[in-house]
């Protein structure tokens, strides 16, 4: 009866180890699949992310324009008309961004933008209006 105990005992290890030397297999292939789906997760919001950096660049560029005019000084020249100025550094543009979310920062790009619009309408007078015509005129 010892002997056949024993062979018994060894059959049960022999196919624990192959149990598990089949879970090994599985769980090596699984972790390599996880690894390449993550490298490509990876890729496609490195891409992501720097499409969307793109995008936000364009319209800052702009509004760095803008916000450079609510500088006192840098603005306007002795004539009054609006300097195109040059755009500012990360840095600078960065921190004129950051006081828009302010209201006496917003207060002041109101403020900017209706000076200029006066400017604009100083400069181009809108045409009086005249009465309508109801009657041919009288010669």
């Amino acid at each position: 009866g010892g002997a056949s105990g024993r062979a018994a005992a060894e059959a049960d290890v022999a196919y624990a180890r192959e149990q598990l030397q089949t879970q090994w297999t599985l769980t090596t292939a699984n972790l390599d699949r996880v690894a390449k789906d993550l490298e490509a997760l990876r890729e496609e919001a490195s891409k992501a992310v720097a499409q969307g950096v793109v995008d936000l660049r364009r319209p800052a560029k702009p509004v760095g324009e803008r916000l450079i005019l609510l500088r006192p000084g840098q603005g306007q020249r002795g004539g009054g008309a609006p300097v195109r100025a040059k755009v500012a550094t990360g840095q600078h543009v960065g921190g004129l961004i950051s006081s828009m979310v302010t209201a006496e920062g917003r207060q002041k790009l109101r403020e900017a933008e209706a000076a200029e619009e006066a400017l604009r309408e100083a400069a181009n007078p809108a045409p009086k209006e005249e009465a309508p015509m109801l009657a041919p005129p009288i010669e």
